[in-house]
């Protein structure tokens, strides 16, 4: 709006291509750029499954759409959003929110501190990859850092063709350690290793009942 608070341009957001059983998406801190680069926007979506998510979009200074990332921890029931944003000298871009646990365990409100590069990238090099053709069943995967310390961020994206997609974490064995209830599309999921003892390990990605793709990373702590 300029400062008669007429209105100059709007744009609509969804949080993925294949998001369209979303019931709820807030925006709730923007802020502009330096040397006009836009603005960016953090926030919260919601999908059913269900899965709440951080939610950062950018803008143009024209209003045109350039990208939007959610960011996702393990587990069901759990509450995350993004209430604020800044920018630092470099670009990068710094966001607070919290996180609340709706299973029982944990009811109250923790802090969540998030620092990503002036494209939303946890996992580097995310913006280069995103998948649009609904022809083609390509998948995009990226993991970072490869050996995982204490968490391993991995970035996703699929067409719209491949449904019902979850992941699972396996040791080397098979044994699975962990089995999401879904994968939303061009989201950075982050899984605790904190736990899991040095060594090789597999994130699969499934469609269905059948494996689609499988990445090896190691924990080294």
């Amino acid at each position: 709006m300029d400062v008669n608070k007429n209105i100059l341009w709007k744009t609509f957001f969804r949080p993925s291509a294949d998001a369209f059983q979303d019931v709820a998406q807030h925006l709730w801190n923007m802020i502009e750029l330096r040397n006009q680069k836009g603005y960016v926007a953090v926030g919260q979506s919601f999908t059913l499954g269900p899965e709440w998510q951080g939610w950062i979009v950018k803008v143009a200074e024209n209003g045109d759409s350039l990208w939007m990332r959610g960011y996702n921890f393990e587990g069901t029931n759990i509450v995350y959003e993004l209430k604020d944003i800044k920018e630092d000298l470099d670009g990068n871009l710094i966001m607070v929110g919290e996180y609340r646990d709706l299973n029982g365990g944990d009811v109250g409100q923790k802090a969540w501190l998030l620092k990503v590069d002036q494209y939303g990238c946890l996992v580097p090099g995310c913006q280069l990859v995103h998948t649009e053709d609904v022809d083609s069943e390509e998948i995009n995967l990226l993991l970072y850092p490869n050996p995982a310390n204490d968490f391993l961020s991995f970035y996703c994206s699929f067409s719209p063709l491949l449904k019902e997609m979850t992941y699972f974490i396996t040791d080397i064995n098979g044994r699975v350690l962990f089995h999401s209830v879904r994968l939303s599309n061009n989201t950075t999921n982050i899984y605790s290793v904190e736990k899991l003892p040095p060594g090789a390990y597999f994130l699969q990605l499934t469609s269905g009942n059948q494996i689609v793709k499988t990445a090896k990373f190691m924990v080294a702590h």
